[in-house]
């Protein structure tokens, strides 16, 4: 009974090994297919991008090389934007003559809503209404 059972099972081992041999033998023949195919394409493209090339240089013309900077430029640092340090800074001119001062006072923060403390600074601020004549 013993003998039967294993020589049943050697059978089905057997049977199993065959079929997985046979899909081994079919994904290494889809596989050697796919890479054939794979490098046609690749060849495929790089005539492709020549052919492009070519017709770019018939149509634009040769391509001029890129001005390359001289090498003294390429070890100097990036000149400074803005002016110069120590520059005295400028602003518009005060008017002449002020028609109106408004104080504008907050009771409570525009923000949370909450208590006001204390006065930090005051900021002044000139508007310039223009009359049309």
């Amino acid at each position: 009974m013993i003998m039967e059972k294993l020589q049943g099972e050697n059978r089905e081992l057997k049977e199993e090994n065959r079929r997985l041999h046979k899909e081994i033998d079919e994904k290494e023949s889809k596989i050697n297919e796919l890479q054939e195919e794979n490098s046609k394409q690749k060849e495929e493209l790089q005539e492709l991008k020549e052919e492009n090339q070519k017709l770019r240089q018939e149509i634009f013309g040769l391509k001029t090389s890129k001005k390359r900077r001289r090498s003294s430029h390429t070890n100097q640092k990036p000149k400074k934007r803005g002016p110069p340090f120590g520059h005295k800074g400028t602003s518009r001119k005060r008017p002449d003559r002020v028609d109106t001062t408004i104080v504008l006072e907050l009771e409570e923060c525009p923000y949370c809503g909450g208590e006001l403390k204390e006065l930090k600074d005051v900021r002044v601020r000139y508007e310039c209404a223009e009359q049309s004549l």
